[in-house]
Order: C-alpha cells, then structure tokens, then sequence
C-alpha cells in the first residue's frame, strides 16, 4: 500500500518532489539552459523569476488554472477525452 499515492483533492496536481510540474520546469530549464552554454547566474535568475512568477499568477491554489484555460479557449487544439467541448452549452 506504500507504492500508491492518493490525492486529498479530485485537482490536486501531479508533484515533483515538492514542486508542481509546471514550477518545476519553469525553474529548472533556465538553469540546465544557463549552465550548458556558461551563463549560471543569469539562467539561475530567469529561473527564480520564473517561479515566482508562475507562482503569482496561480494565486489562490488555482494549481491547474493554464490547463483550464487551455481547454476553455483551444478546445480543439488539446483534445481532453474525459472533458466534453467548452462550446457546447447544453446538453439537454
């Protein structure tokens, strides 16, 4: 029972270590880019902001709020199987 790890919350974001996905990549990236080219401190820089950033805009605990708005305006482009469209109004 140890191997499963089950969410508190139905949204709860996947996590890495104790990072969002998104937070992570965000930071990380700008540091891997900056130290393979030779610029450490101002990839770190990009990254930290980043994060911060990201992290602002999130707000309230709105973890999934891009991917909501993914689906909301490009409905087509990201094809959500369990979701239907966010045109259709009414289903009745």
């Amino acid at each position: 029972m140890e191997a499963f790890v089950i969410p508190r919350r139905l949204d709860e974001p996947e996590r890495w270590m104790f990072w969002t996905v998104d937070e992570a990549l965000t930071m990380l990236v700008p540091v891997i880019t900056g130290m393979m080219t030779g610029f450490l401190l101002p990839g770190a820089v990009i990254g930290i902001g980043g994060f911060v950033l990201i992290r602002r805009l999130k707000g309230n605990g709105q973890a999934n709020l891009g991917l909501y708005a993914l689906y909301w305006f490009f409905p087509n482009v990201f094809n959500f199987r369990a979701t239907p469209l966010s045109a259709i109004r009414r289903y009745v």
